[in-house]
């Protein structure tokens, strides 16, 4: 289940999960934010938050996969609503790429103690703490736009099998397949992917 970055819509980042669903030999349900791409509404955490959420009921309840099936993975302004959905419901793994501690922080980067002015969006270096699932941290050293050190610090207060991955020379839209260290090697590792089930699909 994949939650898109600020940068992207679905288009954007069609690709991609062309490639997640090729290499690892996975579904992959992608989901478009309020606001973004050809999707009405307003994009406020609200929003992302509810519509991630729907995703997350359409695999387990209409498609009817366990949620013990089910990986989440965040880019960006995605780990949001990931860290916030494998926080709530006992997931399979979560992957989290460029994630942030919380939106204030983002902010704090560039604009300091004005960032204080901000509300509390999206606090993931609270909610990590209560995700059980096996989790995946990719955060290139490269990244100007979320600094590296959020990665680090998620990882660190995360309490459950983890693992953190720092490539040089990544930065924060760096394509991820482009270097098997980047994402697929750790993928493979980590979670001892591909998992192959033999069932086929149905979608309602």
């Amino acid at each position: 289940y994949f939650l898109h970055g600020n940068a992207e819509d679905l288009g954007r980042c069609f690709q991609f999960c062309l490639a997640l669903r090729d290499q690892f030999q996975v579904h992959v349900l992608a989901v478009e934010y309020p606001g973004y791409g050809i999707c009405s509404g307003s994009p406020t955490p609200e929003s992302v938050s509810e519509t991630a959420a729907l995703g997350y009921q359409f695999i387990t309840g209409v498609l009817g996969w366990a949620p013990s099936a089910v990986k989440i993975m965040g880019r960006s302004i995605g780990s949001g609503p990931a860290v916030e959905l494998a926080a709530e419901h006992p997931v399979a793994g979560l992957v989290l790429i460029a994630p942030f501690l919380t939106i204030r922080e983002v902010f704090r980067e560039s604009v300091g103690l004005l960032a204080d002015l901000l509300p509390e969006y999206y606090p993931n270096r609270d909610r990590i703490q209560q995700v059980t699932a096996p989790t995946l941290i990719v955060h290139g050293l490269e990244d100007t736009l979320i600094p590296p050190h959020h990665g680090t610090e998620l990882y660190a207060r995360c309490r459950c099998r983890k693992l953190l991955v720092t490539p040089a020379g990544m930065r924060h839209n760096t394509n991820l397949f482009i270097k098997r260290e980047f994402l697929v090697a750790p993928m493979l590792g980590f979670f001892s992917l591909p998992g192959h089930s033999f069932e086929e699909l149905v979608v309602p």
